[in-house]
């Protein structure tokens, strides 16, 4: 689907393939399914993504199972008014952020079961407050991120899997998490991948749970502002 302008869609359902939408504005309002066959196709938004309701992507079947890729922003519509979420289930496929996740309109809750999610920018999900963001499978970092939870109400994050830069041989990648009064836990080691050494490590948080056996935050090494830093009790869920 191509349009100059915007397109904006009720609800999407492929039979065959995956499905590719190209538009200044891509306005979701409903489920997406790439997952009626065996194998599901891939889908791709090269565009800004408005959620105008709480929105699902699903791409995971039996057989293979398709990716997800947006090559912009994902917003809310108006999160003043709304609380919008968004569920992205690609199984064994890999999820990519490539813009701003709730940058200029905050969601309330962002869910994603990946092999590998990788985010290149900033993810605000301060919405509503009270939910527990779900993040299944290996994130990579592929620019300095901040996820902020910080709202009026807090919200938490779970990182189940790994987190690394995407090369900590050519950039300096660093990681931000704010969740306030919520809790952030991390169920993978951190930076200890090849090539994957952070630059910096902040967390605040009411309760910290850190369940990896590595935490690797020795890029720039030569840096006085490069640390790790918890702001929050710290819980060790193994050594």
């Amino acid at each position: 689907v191509s349009s100059a302008s915007s397109a904006s869609f009720k609800a999407i359902t492929t039979k065959t393939g995956g499905l590719s939408v190209t538009a200044t504005t891509i306005n979701l309002a409903g489920a997406v399914k790439t997952d009626e066959l065996t194998d599901s196709g891939s889908a791709t938004f090269l565009g800004a993504v408005v959620l105008g309701a709480n929105v699902s992507i699903d791409s995971d079947n039996t057989g293979s199972d398709g990716s997800v890729s947006f090559s912009s922003t994902v917003n809310a519509d108006n999160a003043a008014t709304q609380n919008r979420t968004l569920t992205i289930n690609v199984g064994s496929g890999n999820v990519t952020f490539g813009g701003a996740v709730g940058g200029t309109q905050a969601l309330a809750d962002l869910d994603v079961t990946a092999t590998t999610t990788n985010v290149n920018a900033n993810v605000t999900v301060d919405d509503q407050g009270g939910n527990t963001l779900a993040w299944s499978g290996a994130v990579v970092l592929g620019a300095s991120v901040t996820f902020d939870f910080n709202g009026a109400t807090d919200n938490s994050i779970n990182f189940s899997g790994t987190i690394n830069a995407d090369n900590s041989t050519t950039a300096n990648r660093t990681l931000v998490v704010d969740a306030d009064t919520g809790t952030a836990t991390f169920g993978g080691s951190i930076g200890a991948g090849t090539n994957g050494a952070l630059a910096d490590f902040d967390v605040t948080a009411a309760t910290i749970n850190l369940n990896g056996a590595t935490i690797q935050v020795d890029d720039q090494p030569l840096v006085a502002a490069s640390e790790i830093r918890f702001t929050g009790a710290v819980v060790l869920g193994a050594n």
